[in-house]
């Protein structure tokens, strides 16, 4: 147990203590590896209804065929590591039986097999030991973040596009940008009229509008803005999102719900940031708060942007590569060892 798991451990340079630690508990590199592939299943599940399906298909495909492949990998490799330590224990449980028959000349070969067995499984954990530690390794040094990048592409620029009066933010006026002209611009005014009337709320119109063209492009031509009067994706319930009757219907519900997040600061905002920030605090959105603040930003300022994510394809491919070779040579070098050391091997004599 102590001896050739040893060996192995100093083969690559790590101590015995980590090595057993590796072996013994086969569930730390599963876990490892869902760590790892975290990032891939949670793009995958971002998937929350025809829109987002149509825009970000290929993405959410190649994600969830490689979530799940590496998933049932993962799990392989710690179900053969497993079986080696099992295979060990049992092996050395059940000698001792076959050793009682080593002093008879006729069932001297029991003892014999039992020898090779045991010879044959402490190889064979030391190989697990070399194999088990340089995946681990590679899994420790491998840049989880790397596998998905979200990049915001802003075209057009900002003073040309800007309608006669309206100016870009500076980040900390508290006027704002005018949006009069801005496609349902009444329906951020009458939102900051509702939170101002009924909850005694002062809240920029120009980010409840950049909000709202966040959530639904920005001249507000999503399916869901159109058809449904819901500017700011609200009341999804994991298949659809929910309906208003009119924009009055929608503009009431939606002050009531930024009303909510005034504990998060969101009326102390002075900035996109911070209204991103402050609607990300209480759970509004799940993307990152620089991917949110810059979009708002750049329709505040006029221009667009298109959110992109990218697969490092690159990446994934390499790590499929060196699971599916972990997996291959652990099979058949365990096989090799069995067969070479656990047939011919030793043999006990009269002598």
């Amino acid at each position: 147990m102590h001896g050739f798991p040893a060996l192995g451990s100093i083969a690559v340079g790590v101590t015995p203590d980590e090595a057993a630690k590796i072996l013994s508990d086969p569930t730390s590199i599963i876990q490892k590896g869902l760590y790892i592939i975290e990032p891939i299943i949670n793009e995958a599940m971002k998937i929350k209804g025809l829109l987002d399906l149509v825009n970000h298909a290929v993405t959410s495909a190649l994600c969830l065929v490689f979530g799940i492949a590496f998933l049932a990998l993962f799990l392989l490799i710690g179900l053969q590591i497993m079986k080696a330590y099992l295979e060990f224990y049992s092996v050395i449980l059940f000698s001792f039986t076959g050793f009682l028959f080593s002093g008879i000349k006729y069932t001297r070969k029991y003892g014999s097999n039992c020898i090779n067995a045991v010879f044959a499984v402490s190889i064979n954990l030391m190989f697990f030991c070399m194999f088990a530690f340089l995946l681990n390794y590679t899994m420790e040094n491998m840049a989880v973040g790397s596998f998905i990048e979200t990049r915001t592409i802003e075209a057009g620029a900002s003073s040309s596009t800007l309608p006669p009066g309206m100016v870009a933010s500076s980040g900390g006026s508290t006027e704002g940008v005018d949006i009069s002209v801005r496609p349902k611009a009444e329906v951020a005014y009458r939102v900051q009229q509702i939170l101002k009337e009924t909850y005694h709320r002062d809240l920029r119109a120009d980010f409840i509008w950049a909000q709202m063209a966040h959530e639904s492009g920005a001249n507000m031509d999503s399916p869901v803005a159109v058809e449904y009067h819901n500017y700011a994706g609200m009341g999804y319930d994991g298949h659809d999102y929910r309906h208003y009757a009119n924009d009055e219907e929608f503009a009431q519900d939606f002050a009531k719900t930024l009303n909510a997040y005034g504990e998060d600061g969101l009326f102390e905002a002075k900035t996109a940031e911070e209204y991103a920030q402050a609607l990300k605090h209480g759970g509004y959105y799940s993307a990152s708060v620089e991917e949110y603040a810059s979009d708002m930003t750049a329709l505040l300022n006029g221009t667009s942007s298109v959110t992109q994510t990218m697969l490092n394809l690159l990446l994934l491919l390499k790590l499929l590569l060196v699971l599916l070779m972990f997996i291959f040579f652990a099979d058949r070098i365990s096989k090799r060892i069995m067969k070479q050391f656990g047939s011919p091997g030793f043999h006990l004599t009269n002598e």
